[in-house]
C-alpha cells in the first residue's frame, strides 16, 4: 500500500523486504558503491523480518558513529541527517519514545492513514 500511495503522489520509493536490506543499501550509498540517489527520507516498520526496525535504527546510528571515528565526518553527518520515519502498530508511549531515542524523527501509527502519512513525509522533502 505504501509504495503505491507514494507513486500516486509523485514520490519515488525503494522497497526492502527487511531492515538488513535497508542497512546494506545505505552502506553501499555511503561507500559510493551504488549508483542510486540518496533518499530524502526512510520509512521503517518496527516489525520487519530478519532485522527489525529498532535494530535497523541502532545499526544505522552505529554506522554513523564508526564513520565519524574513521574521520569520515561528512558521510557520518549525512547518515545522521537522514530522516527516518517509523511505522508502528504499537502506539504505547514507551515504544514511541524508544524509537525516537534510537534516532527516528517521528512515528506514524498503524493503521496508516494516507493523508496523515503524506503530510508527515512532505515535512522532510
Amino acid at each position: 500500500m505504501t509504495a503505491a500511495l507514494l507513486r500516486r503522489n509523485g514520490l519515488v520509493a525503494l522497497m526492502f523486504e527487511n531492515g538488513l536490506e535497508l542497512v546494506t543499501a545505505l552502506r553501499a550509498l555511503v561507500a559510493g558503491e551504488s549508483a542510486g540517489e540518496w533518499p530524502a527520507f526512510v520509512t521503517l516498520d518496527v516489525e520487519m523480518p530478519v532485522m527489525d526496525g529498532r535494530e535497523a535504527l541502532r545499526t544505522i546510528r552505529a554506522d554513523a558513529e564508526q564513520l565519524a571515528q574513521r574521520g569520515m565526518r561528512q558521510e557520518a553527518d549525512r547518515l545522521l541527517a537522514l530522516p527516518i520515519i517509523v511505522v508502528s502498530g504499537n502506539a504505547r508511549l514507551r515504544d514511541r519514545q524508544q524509537v525516537l531515542q534510537l534516532g527516528a524523527r517521528t512515528v506514524v501509527n498503524k493503521p496508516v492513514e494516507a493523508d496523515s502519512l503524506l503530510r508527515t513525509l512532505r515535512e522532510f522533502l
